[in-house]
């Protein structure tokens, strides 16, 4: 769930701001919930 909702963050614009820093697709919201690389 908090991979789907970073992901929903990340892909939209309008909720970007909401969470204070800018969501990345690319990786950065995978940063930010532990990612893969976890």
């Amino acid at each position: 769930d908090d991979v789907a909702a970073a992901v929903a963050l990340a892909a939209d614009p309008a909720l970007r701001p909401a969470t204070g820093t800018t969501l990345r697709i690319d990786g950065g919201w995978s940063v930010l919930v532990g990612g893969p690389a976890s």
